[in-house]
């Protein structure tokens, strides 16, 4: 984590009224070592995660998110295709331990890739079916 408590905390020439954090990890952070009371403080959650239900039933699912890196926004598809980003990830995802162990253990692996600018690009990984 970072060394911002100088810079936020409840004394200094940043504080706030209200410090608004994503869990209450991170509540108890700002409590301890900001000096805010529990309530100058709000849990919100992260949107982007708090909507997740499993409806996975009983299969045995792991599902991977990646993060988009802004500063990929503006390129076209055909450098996109070329980032290390990219390549990692379809290594990833054709590599024979992967298929092994998701065999082995009968999971299903579901990868949603957040792409802002998704109309514009048009990605596929070459991903082989699990038998």
């Amino acid at each position: 984590m970072k060394k911002v408590d100088q810079v936020y905390k409840k004394t200094g020439s940043n504080a706030s009224d209200l410090f608004v954090v994503s869990s209450e990890q991170e509540k108890a952070i700002i409590r301890d070592h900001f000096g805010y009371d529990d309530n100058e403080i709000i849990v919100t959650g992260l949107s982007r995660w708090d909507v997740l239900q499993d409806k996975s039933g009983s299969r045995r699912m792991i599902l991977l998110m990646p993060t988009w890196r802004s500063w990929m926004d503006d390129w076209p598809e055909e450098k996109f295709v070329e980032s290390d980003y990219y390549r990692h990830y379809e290594d990833f995802l054709n590599s024979e331990t992967l298929f092994s162990l998701l065999h082995q253990f009968q999971c299903q692996l579901c990868f949603f890739i957040s792409i802002p600018n998704l109309r514009r690009i048009s990605i596929s990984f070459n991903v082989r079916a699990t038998p």
